[in-house]
Formats: structure tokens, sequence, C-alpha cells
């Protein structure tokens, strides 16, 4: 098992070369068998291009707003380099005016957070619906955890102040279709 793992250690290190030496913007990672491409760094939303990938037989483990990840695994690699270059290289061909995202901005709130009220009661509490740009202030009844990566961006119980409300709907903006319009909020 040992030998068979250093071995695929080595082709996921091969890969990673070839796909750098074509120029794609791969981050560094503590686990050699992942590839983690960098699709903001041309102006790319990760899930648009896992999708695009997706659509061309090449599946990533994880997209994110910012990134795909590709997991090579034990199997073998053949061809694999050649693939996610050619399927990257037409993914920038059929963009026009693309421009770098700006950094990703954390969330303003602490580590940890302690919710207004316990989350329990705010989940079966009595709720009414409002829009996610005029939540600030409210208590939010529902989690709010885009998938993937399944982090919790709130959690019920939490009340909204101004940084985190502002923060939120710039996150709808690169979570397409995973941080709600509106939100339940305690009444």
């Amino acid at each position: 098992g040992l030998e068979r793992l250093k071995s695929c250690i080595q082709q996921a290190r091969e890969i990673s070369r070839k796909l750098l030496n074509h120029g794609l913007p791969l981050l560094e990672t503590q686990d050699p068998l992942r590839l983690i491409l960098h699709t903001a760094s041309v102006g790319i939303n990760g899930f648009e291009a896992d999708k695009w990938f997706l659509d061309r037989g090449l599946i990533a483990e994880l997209p994110e707003p910012g990134c795909i990840t590709f997991c090579l695994g034990f199997s073998p690699k053949k061809g694999v380099s050649d693939l996610i270059n050619k399927h990257w290289q037409d993914l920038l061909a059929s963009k026009q005016d693309i421009t770098p995202f700006h950094d990703f901005v954390p969330p303003p709130s602490k580590r940890v957070v302690v919710p207004a009220v316990k989350p329990l009661r705010a989940f079966k509490g009595p709720t009414r619906i409002v829009a996610l740009s005029e939540a600030v202030g409210e208590v939010v009844a529902e989690l709010i955890c885009p998938y993937p990566p399944g982090i919790p961006l709130l959690i019920p119980g939490e009340k909204i102040d101004q940084a985190r409300g502002d923060w939120l709907v710039k996150q709808k903006k690169l979570w397409v279709g995973n941080v709600p319009d509106q939100l339940a909020v305690l009444k």
C-alpha cells in the first residue's frame, strides 16, 4: 500500500508540474493528491468552471466561488493533465473581458458567535420573511449553509448587524443560488 501511495503522489506531482507549466493557476495544497484550480485569479466563478468541466466529463470534487478542487485519488491518471489543460484553455477562450476577482473578504464576525436567541427557540419560533438586504437587526430563524463546502454563514438565533448584513449581500453574488434572497427571521 505504501509503494502504491508513493507512486500516486509522484504521478500527482507530475500532473501539477505539467499544469503549472501550461500556465494554469493552481493553489498550493498540503494534500498532494488534490489540485486546486484558482478560477478567481482570471475572473471565473468556481461553480461556473465546475459546470464547464462536468459538461465535458471531468468531475471536480469541490467547487467554490473562487476555485475548484480535483481529487486525483489512487486510480491511473493517464492523460488527465492534458484533459484538464484542454478544458481550461477552452473555457478561457469562451470568455471575453474577464478580470480577476478581488480578494475574498472573510466574514466580519468572531470565530465563535454567541447567538442572541437559543438556536432551537429561533428555529421553532414564529417567523416572518424579510429580504436579505433588509435583515439588519433581525434574528435569523434558519440555517444559511452553502454547499459545498457546507460551512454555516448564519445559524438560527444570530442577530444580523450592519457589517454582517452587507457581507451576506456580497456573498450572495459569489454563491449564486446558494445564499437566499430572503430569510426567515423571528417575529
